[in-house]
């Protein structure tokens, strides 16, 4: 099955610990005709190249909300300090 050109992907890499919400924009999106999809995990650096991993940490999404050309990410990473990590976003238009 070939994916339609409206359907799109990205991801977002930020530092945080404990509980966050997080705003990203990304103008792929609409609040009233998407729907947003989205993973996380820990990125670190492996010979030169940022690389997701699966690390100590247990990380969760709580809530995704699409908005206008954002996306608000609710969610939390169960460490005592700042890690990096990587959110996953994938957006499809209602209606397919």
């Amino acid at each position: 099955m070939t994916m339609p050109g409206s359907v799109a992907c990205t991801h977002f890499d930020f530092s945080h610990h404990g509980g966050f919400q997080q705003e990203f924009g990304w103008n792929a999106v609409s609040a009233l005709n998407s729907a947003v999809f989205v993973s996380i995990s820990e990125i670190t650096d492996i010979g030169g190249q940022v690389t997701p991993f699966q690390g100590a940490a247990s990380l969760s999404i709580d809530n995704v909300v699409p908005g206008n050309q954002n996306i608000i990410v609710r969610g939390n990473i169960g460490w005592d300090s700042d890690i990096t990590v990587r959110i996953f976003a994938l957006a499809v238009p209602l209606g397919l």
